[in-house]
């Protein structure tokens, strides 16, 4: 199956839908929603997608909101605006499908798919076909790295979270890419991520970016396997859609349009529902950073977490984030938990219990890594 998107005359913009799923059991097709945006001039294409964990209803809610009818009078280009990429994950209000009950953002294609130009029935993985989330987000792939120029992909963090924008290291070697083109895409790619306007966070390191299959995920594919920039963009807690957020999504994504060549004014052009064209988020920290998960439980024993620190807060090497205390409150077996980075807090992980080894927040911390890297020097 090839997708097949709404084509609208310019000028105009067109609210459809697109088949992704030929027949489900129950025998009707399973769609997505698709706003398609022709503006009157030429210009790039960009992509915003949202809700591939289908708890997380901010992002979506920021495709929703990102077109209006007086748009296309003002664009230069085209704007895909898919608000759900997992349908059986909203339906239950939940961040897997139901398809395969795991993340449906570790299941686009890996540089094997790329470089042997596979359809979405082979078999390059091995003896067993893909199952269907892998099929969806192959189709979903295969359509937006010959359509897009670009492409935001919305999500949100935890509970409390401060909002920021994750940048991949750009890949090379394994058939993709030199390192000459790796750099080339690196910067496009931070202006890019720039131009939203909230704090940019890269991504793990390249070892733990590929065992964490990241590559896989919605904007690492499009980054590292299509070769267009793209962005994860966080933007607060699961499962209720947080105005304030929704707002800089919105906000965000005009800047990027204006960056692009595609808007001319982005405060001037944006939705009336705004109100007042958000300033943009600076970040808590200067200077690079990257994620770090931690710290975490101690491999003896769980208990009741205490957090020290929220989301914003900038933190120092050693610095206690956080206490586990037994369940009888016994404040001589509390353990203290350290931070040993310099850093700041994005969010804390939701829950009050922390099993043995359990991590409890998330961090930008400093980072001096490269901005590409290959397999290679794993």
């Amino acid at each position: 199956m090839t997708l097949t998107l709404p084509d609208p005359e310019p000028g105009t913009v067109v609210r459809d839908t697109i088949e992704v799923i030929g027949q489900l059991p129950t025998g009707e097709p399973e769609t997505l929603p698709c706003i398609v945006v022709n503006g009157v001039e030429d210009g790039p294409t960009l992509w915003v997608t949202g809700s591939i964990h289908g708890n997380e209803v901010t992002g979506l809610a920021v495709c929703q909101d990102i077109v209006h009818d007086g748009l296309a009078d003002h664009l230069a280009g085209r704007l895909v605006s898919i608000s759900n990429l997992n349908p059986a994950g909203l339906r239950r209000n939940w961040r897997q499908s139901y398809y395969n009950n795991d993340d449906p953002n570790r299941k686009f294609p890996d540089v094997e798919y790329v470089t042997q130009n596979a359809d979405p029935g082979d078999t390059v993985e091995g003896p067993r076909p893909p199952r269907q989330q892998k099929i969806l987000c192959r189709r979903l792939f295969d359509c937006f790295s010959e359509d897009a120029d670009a492409l935001l992909d919305m999500h949100t963090a935890s509970a409390g979270a401060h909002p920021f924008v994750i940048r991949d290291r750009v890949l090379y070697g394994r058939g993709l890419r030199d390192e000459s083109e790796a750099r080339e895409l690196a910067a496009d790619l931070e202006a890019f991520a720039e131009a939203f306007g909230l704090p940019v966070v890269f991504e793990y390191a390249v070892e733990e970016y590929l065992d964490q299959s990241l590559q896989c995920s919605t904007s690492g594919s499009a980054l590292n396997q299509a070769g267009i920039p793209a962005v994860t963009v966080e933007l607060g807690q699961h499962h209720v859609v947080e105005e304030e957020w929704r707002r800089q999504g919105v906000a965000g994504t005009y800047r990027v349009m204006e960056h692009l060549g595609m808007v001319d004014d982005a405060a001037a052009v944006a939705p009336d529902n705004l109100g007042e064209f958000p300033a943009p988020v600076g970040p808590p920290l200067s200077g690079q950073v990257r994620r770090y998960v931690g710290p975490h439980a101690p491999s003896t024993n769980g208990g009741i977490v205490r957090h020290e620190v929220a989301a914003g807060d900038v933190v120092e090497a050693g610095d206690v984030v956080a206490r586990v205390v037994p369940l009888d409150g016994n404040p001589e077996q509390a353990v203290e938990l350290a931070i040993d980075h310099d850093g700041w807090v994005t969010h804390r992980y939701p829950g009050a219990t922390a099993y043995e080894n359990a991590p409890v927040a998330s961090f930008a911390v400093e980072d001096d890594g490269d901005v590409v890297g290959t397999p290679e020097d794993d």
